[in-house]
C-alpha cells in the first residue's frame, strides 16, 4: 500500500480540481519508491509499507508524508507538462493560458525543493532521536537534493 495518494498531496498543496488523479498518483508512486529507498533504505521502507499498522511506522509515515508530497510536486512541476502521444512527446497549451517560462518554472521548482529538504531535515532529526525504534534505518541517507530536477527542453518537444 503506497504511503501517499492524491488526497494526501491536497492537504499540503492546492491542486486544480481538473487535475487527473491517476497522473498525480503515478508521480507520487514513482517519487515515493525512489525517495523512500534513498533516505529510509530498502529494508525500512519495505517495513513501513508492509507493517503500516504498528505505532512506530504510523508515526514515521506522518513524518515521511510531507517529504514525499513536496518531492512529488517538484517532479510534477518538472515533468507534468509533457505528454506522450503517437507522434512523440508534446506540451499541451490552451488559448486561455500562458505557460511559465523556463526561468519562472525553475524558481518555483527550487522553492519546493527547499521545502522538501526542510522536511527531510526534520525527518532525519526524528530518525536520529528515535533510532532505537527504527533499527532498520541507516544514518546518512537524507538530503537527496534537487540536482536531477533541472528544467530543460528536449529537442523533440512539440507544442499543441
Amino acid at each position: 500500500m503506497p504511503i501517499v495518494n492524491k488526497s494526501d498531496i491536497e492537504t499540503f498543496i492546492p491542486l486544480a480540481t481538473s487535475l487527473d488523479g491517476k497522473r498525480v498518483e503515478m508521480f507520487a508512486m514513482q517519487t515515493e519508491r525512489e525517495k523512500c529507498t534513498e533516505f529510509l533504505g530498502t529494508e525500512l521502507y519495505a517495513d513501513v509499507v508492509d507493517n503500516s499498522d504498528t505505532p512506530e511506522n504510523d508515526v514515521l509515515r506522518e513524518k515521511v508524508l510531507p517529504v514525499i508530497v513536496y518531492w512529488t510536486y517538484v517532479m510534477y512541476l518538472e515533468q507534468g507538462k509533457v505528454f506522450n502521444t503517437a507522434t512523440g512527446p508534446v506540451v499541451k497549451r490552451s488559448d486561455a493560458s500562458m505557460p511559465l517560462t523556463d526561468e519562472e518554472l525553475s524558481r518555483i521548482v527550487k522553492r519546493y525543493c527547499k521545502i522538501a529538504r526542510m522536511y527531510e531535515s526534520e525527518l532525519q532529526s526524528f530518525l536520529k532521536d528515535n533510532a532505537d525504534d527504527y533499527p532498520l534505518w541507516k544514518d546518512g541517507r537524507i538530503h537527496t537534493g534537487c540536482q536531477r530536477f533541472s528544467i530543460t527542453k528536449t529537442d523533440n518537444q512539440r507544442e499543441i
